[in-house]
């Protein structure tokens, strides 16, 4: 990025301080009701937000219906980070769903008993169990799973697909009752165990993990660094959506350094008609003598 345009990132950078910005994650939305059988607003899934953080990957499913209203409902995601995944319809607790492109990771997590998850990875010949049970965040209306990124295999720059599944635990044997990526029925009857593959339903979601992106959209841009000029100098209790990317509970000059190391990763380019130049990686490590002189 060219050194000439530090004066007037400088200035973006101050101006950025009193923006209001929401931040939140990637944001998948779904059909409503168009789940299979009836009076079960408890699998349909509604959207599901997709945000990291320093060590993990936050996969939060919204549903129409309380979860506790039949307490046995199971949330499945297929992960697919590259060839060599699983194509067959099926996965480790037996029920006939899957991606038929591939599958390399997939997360089965249930409701009752406290709640958990289990991730299991493929190896190229079966399923192998990674890492130790999560306990999910339940709320009535969804739940949300937090799983290590190390545990998948990714890291900075990594981009994967994936779709999201309800289903029950028993009977064993049942198939989707909703997918994230299908506005319509995935299934007539997945209680008679009709095999589901998200792949031939139609696209499916991607996401992409980069480090210092705060919003969690993929992007390196304006947005982050408003989010961590808004909370700049804060001493304890910062999340990663505020601008601590190295997790010490501050938003400092080392997390400004990491935003400009990434700045501009993941994002479009603008029209030329609407472009406005972004901050360069000098004006970037400004900032904070700039709002130093802003709050004096």
């Amino acid at each position: 990025m060219p050194i000439s345009r530090i004066a007037l990132s400088c200035g973006a950078a101050v101006v950025c301080f009193w923006f209001a910005v929401e931040v939140r994650g990637a944001p998948y939305v779904d059909a409503v009701g168009e789940q299979a059988g009836d009076n079960n607003s408890e699998v349909d899934i509604t959207g599901v937000e997709v945000t990291r953080d320093l060590t993990s990957l936050n996969f939060k499913i919204h549903l129409a219906g309380d979860i506790s209203t039949a307490n046995f409902g199971n949330y499945l995601i297929g992960i697919q980070t590259g060839p060599g995944g699983n194509m067959e319809l099926n996965n480790p607790w037996g029920k006939p769903i899957g991606i038929g492109t591939g599958m390399n990771y997939w997360v089965g997590s249930w409701v009752n008993f406290g709640g958990g998850a289990e991730v299991y990875g493929w190896d190229g010949g079966a399923w192998t169990r990674t890492g130790q049970t999560i306990t999910p965040t339940l709320a009535p209306d969804s739940t949300t799973i937090s799983i290590p990124l190390i545990q998948l295999g990714l890291g900075n720059g990594s981009a994967f697909k994936f779709d999201v599944w309800s289903t029950y635990g028993a009977p064993g044997g049942q198939s989707a009752y909703d997918a994230l990526n299908n506005p319509q029925t995935t299934v007539a009857e997945p209680w008679n165990g009709t095999p589901y593959d998200s792949a031939a339903a139609g696209p499916l979601a991607s996401f992409t993990v980069r480090d210092a992106d705060a919003n969690s959209d993929g992007g390196v841009g304006f947005a982050d660094l408003v989010a961590l000029a808004q909370n700049y100098g804060a001493p304890g209790g910062a999340t990663w959506a505020q601008g601590d990317f190295d997790g010490d509970g501050a938003v400092s000059f080392q997390d400004l350094v990491t935003l400009a190391q990434n700045y501009g990763q993941g994002v479009a380019a603008a029209p030329p008609a609407a472009a406005v130049p972004e901050p360069s990686l000098a004006g970037l490590l400004l900032l904070p003598f700039m709002l130093g002189r802003r709050r004096k």
